[in-house]
């Protein structure tokens, strides 16, 4: 599946009312089909907090490791996907996508196509937070876009190291563009 972008532009952020932090993301809008996963889940009841959740996020990337080593399966493209309740109770998913060789105690998902505004965050993952909080919570609440269902996507392709201080991965989430004045 390609990921392919429909256009782009680098944000900076304005200074935070919260702090002197800013932030240079490669902001894209794609138009994902829909695409047929097969992985691992976890369930983490109450909010994401540094350490709970996070902890449990990476032993399954850990564990997907493990089963798709045994597979002899090594692809080029994992994909993350979180989906929160309303009372904040998140389900994280770290998966591959769907292939013939992959061993059946992987469950099947499946990523809806759509329209999704994503960032591509360069740099650790200790960084990778502050990138998410300032497209979600900053860019998003001035930006023309209103937020739909559906899950929340982390792309990780041969960019990605986890152990890099200059890895590429790309998260993001569906939403739909508003209509410009005008132009309804």
């Amino acid at each position: 599946t390609d990921f392919g972008s429909v256009g782009w532009r680098f944000e900076p952020s304005p200074a935070s009312p919260r702090g002197e932090v800013f932030v240079m993301l490669k902001i894209e809008e794609y138009v994902l089909a829909p695409t047929a996963l097969r992985g691992l889940a976890v369930s983490v009841n109450g909010p994401l907090v540094a350490g709970r959740g996070n902890r449990a996020i990476d032993e399954l990337w850990g564990n997907l490791d493990v089963v798709l080593r045994r597979a002899g399966h090594s692809p080029v493209r994992r994909y993350g996907l979180l989906r929160v309740s309303p009372r904040g109770d998140l389900t994280y998913v770290a998966a591959v996508a769907d292939a013939p060789e992959l061993p059946p105690d992987l469950e099947p998902f499946t990523l809806e196509g759509g329209y999704y505004l994503c960032a591509e965050h360069r740099g650790s993952l200790e960084g990778l937070g502050t990138s998410m909080s300032w497209l979600y919570d900053e860019y998003l609440s001035d930006a023309p876009y209103v937020t739909t269902d559906g899950w929340f996507i982390e792309l990780y392709d041969p960019r990605f190291d986890a152990h890099s201080p200059t890895s590429i991965m790309t998260f993001g989430r569906p939403v739909k563009r508003l209509a410009r004045a005008g132009n309804e």
